[in-house]
């Protein structure tokens, strides 16, 4: 049953805090859909940047550059993000704070917020904790993320709302009915991505194969890069290595591929999830990821389990990989558990009713 979310009009200012705002950054162009999709139900959005691009945003947003990198930048970027802070306290009418990923500023300026009795939520999806970021959790009223094993950190502020993607992209019914083969894994080239362990699963499949191809950009040593081309050569799996995808390129060239990898522990990447959108199944061992990207359904409809070994998946998933059916349930769940329009509003809903 579709989850109708009611809409959401703050009569006020919106400020995030974000580190880049930049349609054409490869890894972090989403900002720019999170900002959209406040700026349809809020009155005012405030943005303020570390690193700020190119990008399109309608009269009611403003983005403020706070700039960073060098010591001497950095030093100027916090100067201006305290007065940026002071500038917040001045605006008139109600005000909420969102810090999108970014940790440092819930920690840094968050204290100032919670003085002036602002209501702040920080997203975050990611294992990596640090100091900084139980600093963040004390001054903020709620902490979001796409899934409960998503935050790295217990605490009574976590809501699991879901991701945030600007699903709109990836509504082309061709995208899902194209014929598809081999294997992906989208996005940063890591080892925290369990890259290995789908070579070596994939070298366990039955012939023919699948290929595997790898698109994103390396976020290792050059050695790192070597010992994965070597470890396919070695079991036998045709490995393909690709450059980062141009964002607004990513739904076309994901959509050939008829499977799509998972390793990443404790949370759900946003790529899996837009993979899963264009209609390709989903290869992976944790349940939220299974839960989050439509696939546990997929394996309902199967009738059957979904199966605790990658290379079992691939054998079974082959055979159903003309089944556009199938593809267009997953898609479907995927769409409407992760639309930002949906999970913007979800966030501000709670804020909202925090502050009433």
């Amino acid at each position: 049953m579709t989850q109708k979310i009611k809409p959401i009009n703050f009569d006020g200012t919106l400020v995030i805090h974000n580190l880049i705002t930049d349609e054409d950054d490869p890894v972090t162009a989403f900002a720019v859909d999170w900002i959209k999709a406040f700026s349809k139900i809020a009155t005012s959005v405030l943005v303020f940047s570390t690193h700020v691009g190119r990008f399109d945003f309608p009269p009611n947003v403003r983005v403020v550059e706070l700039g960073g990198g060098s010591f001497r930048k950095k030093l100027l970027g916090l100067l201006r993000l305290i007065k940026g802070a002071f500038t917040v306290l001045r605006i008139p009418g109600k005000k909420i704070v969102f810090h999108h990923m970014s940790e440092k500023t819930a920690c840094l300026i968050g204290p100032l917020y919670r003085a002036a009795r602002l209501r702040q939520g920080l997203w975050y999806s990611h294992n990596r904790q640090s100091r900084t970021l139980h600093g963040a959790i004390r001054f903020v009223d709620y902490v979001f993320s796409p899934t409960l094993n998503s935050f790295p950190v217990q605490t009574k502020k976590l809501h699991a709302v879901g991701h945030g993607i600007d699903m709109s992209r990836f509504q082309d019914p061709n995208l899902i009915e194209r014929k598809k083969s081999g294997v992906l894994s989208l996005g940063r080239i890591s080892r925290v991505k369990n890259l290995e362990k789908i070579i070596e699963q994939l070298s366990l499949a039955q012939a023919p194969k699948p290929t595997l191809t790898f698109i994103g950009p390396l976020m290792e040593t050059p050695d790192y890069y070597e010992s994965l081309r070597r470890l396919a050569h070695d079991c036998q799996v045709d490995l393909r290595i690709e450059k980062t995808v141009n964002y607004r390129d990513v739904p076309r060239e994901i959509s050939k591929f008829s499977m799509t990898y998972s390793g990443s522990p404790n949370t759900v990447d946003k790529s899996v999830l837009e993979a899963a959108a264009t209609g390709s199944y989903v290869l992976s061992e944790s349940k939220f990821v299974l839960n989050l990207t439509g696939m546990d359904r997929v394996w309902e409809e199967i009738g059957a389990a979904s199966p605790s070994e990658i290379e079992s998946q691939i054998e079974i998933l082959k055979s159903h990989e003309e089944n556009v059916e199938l593809r267009k349930l997953i898609s479907t769940v995927c769409v409407e558990k992760n639309d930002i329009n949906k999970t913007a509003a979800k966030i501000l809903d709670e804020l909202i009713d925090y502050e009433a």
